[in-house]
């Protein structure tokens, strides 16, 4: 028997095999381990949940199976083509590799990168990154 909730709103198979988000089962989701964390302040919770960021960090949620996109005739789109084809973004900035990793190692840079942008242009989300690069630099060489 399925355990999809929604099911007697037309979940599908397919939305078993996918969307964990949406199963019930004995388990619990890292999601809500870490929405325990946030209710209780309970240490293990958190302990739980990067145990899980560390162990699937760099892995994929999902993957094509062998011949199924050519199979599907889907085009695969990365991140800037899609962000062109369904929101008509533009590119005012890409970040050099030490900006790139400075800006997704420090906590709330990606958004506050984001409110830079639409605030200060080009310019300003340069200057912010160039200025988060400088800051990973020091902490690189106090750790080493």
């Amino acid at each position: 028997m399925l355990k999809v909730r929604g099911q007697e709103t037309g979940a599908s198979l397919a939305m078993e095999l996918t969307r964990g988000d949406l199963k019930e089962g004995r388990g619990r989701t890292p999601f809500e381990v870490l929405q325990e964390f946030k209710d209780t302040g309970d240490t293990a919770a958190l302990d739980l949940f990067h145990e899980w960021e560390k162990a699937t960090k760099g892995k994929h949620f999902s993957r094509w199976s062998d011949g199924a996109r050519r199979a599907l005739r889907v085009d695969e789109l990365d991140d800037q083509d899609l962000v062109e084809k369904e929101v008509g973004g533009i590119t005012i900035y890409r970040p050099a590799a030490e900006e790139w990793h400075a800006l997704t190692t420090t906590p709330g840079a990606l958004c506050k990168a984001l409110q830079v942008a639409e605030s200060g242009g080009a310019k300003a989300v340069a200057d912010f990154a160039s200025s988060l690069r400088e800051k990973w630099r020091r902490r690189r060489r106090r750790a080493a």
